[in-house]
């Protein structure tokens, strides 16, 4: 909160600073398997960024997305079969931390660096499909679990327009002394950014 605190303040005094507002978002499916199984993950963010130093700015951010792990293997057990399971995880995830523009505000091609602070709020629940003489469906939903954790990540800004920008970037989103997740948590996203000079 005082971080967030901090950054209004200085929303509210630096008129004349470069703002950028952006808006991204990522899909990603990996199908394997005869079975054609497969791994769904779909994000978007939307962010705000001042820059009172300029090429050093202040960034809020909001993510929100879900991963779908589903495994079409059939598995028996006793006199049940498992037709499939899936797992689903959906998220949100709250992030403040700082902003680096890596060349000039006024390039084509504009490289753009961030780190930073992120509280996550996860949600897993477990859908199972099994035939135990008629085919039934089973859901189990476990307790929301508040993850805090730290990101970082790179965004090359491309130069529609004036202020008008298409971003492609990439995050990764690593728990609190996992850092051997970060691998596990990495993403890529594409949208578009508005930088008011």
């Amino acid at each position: 909160m005082k971080l967030i605190s901090f950054f209004l303040l200085f929303l509210a005094g630096t008129c004349f600073a470069a703002i950028e507002l952006g808006g991204q978002y990522g899909y990603n499916q990996q199908i394997y398997g005869v079975e054609e199984s497969s791994t769904v993950s779909q994000n978007g963010t939307a962010s705000l960024a001042i820059f009172p130093f300029g090429f050093l700015g202040f960034e809020l951010s909001y993510s929100k997305g879900r991963n779908t792990i589903t495994n079409n293997n059939s598995e028996v057990i006793s006199t049940v079969t498992i037709v499939s399971d899936k797992q689903i995880v959906d998220f949100e995830a709250y992030g403040a931390g700082i902003k680096l523009i890596l060349g000039n505000r006024n390039s084509v091609f504009l490289p753009m660096l961030g780190f930073g602070y992120s509280k996550q709020f996860q949600q897993s629940s477990t859908r199972i499909i099994y035939n135990d003489g008629t085919e039934k469906i089973s859901t189990t939903k476990d307790p929301e679990l508040e993850v805090d954790s730290s990101y970082a990540s790179f965004n090359l800004r491309i130069q529609l327009a004036r202020s008008l920008g298409l971003t492609l970037g990439a995050k990764t989103i690593v728990p609190k002394n996992k850092f051997s997740d970060a691998q596990n948590n990495f993403s890529f996203q594409a949208g578009l950014s508005w930088l008011i000079l």
